[in-house]
């Protein structure tokens, strides 16, 4: 599936009650919000969980009132959802892309050449889905 828009990766912090990662689609791009303050190995898997929504065609507006926390956390949650609409994935495709995400992790983890680069950022995901559709 190509989406023609660039992904972009942000680190935040979340807190209790906040999602660890978070997918907004804007008309010219895909934002992936993850968690900062965790493992490199668990940065993958959120961004993987994040993208394996897209994949599978999920409607790109996960928590809308967490989005609204993190860009604006002294807004209500209340005013947040009224401003924003109401909006959340269901329990089913949270689990599908789980699943999804654990599997390219280890399709990608199976499948690679040469260890992969460094890190958690953009080139190291991109590398283990690559390899992980290339074999």
């Amino acid at each position: 599936m190509r989406r023609n828009r660039m992904i972009f990766l942000h680190p935040f912090t979340s807190g209790p009650g906040m999602p660890c990662g978070l997918w907004l689609a804007t008309a010219m791009a895909d934002h992936i919000f993850r968690e900062e303050g965790t493992t490199p190995w668990h940065k993958t898997h959120i961004t993987l969980h994040e993208v394996a929504h897209m994949l599978l065609g999920h409607g790109g507006e996960e928590s809308r009132r967490g989005l609204a926390h993190l860009l604006a956390p002294d807004v209500e949650p209340a005013l947040a959802e009224l401003i924003l609409g109401r909006s959340a994935y269901t329990t089913a495709e949270e689990q599908e892309a789980e699943t999804m995400a654990s599997l390219i992790l280890v399709r990608a983890s199976d499948s690679l050449p040469q260890p992969p680069p460094a890190g958690t950022g953009t080139r190291a995901v991109l590398y283990r889905l690559d390899h992980a559709w290339d074999h």
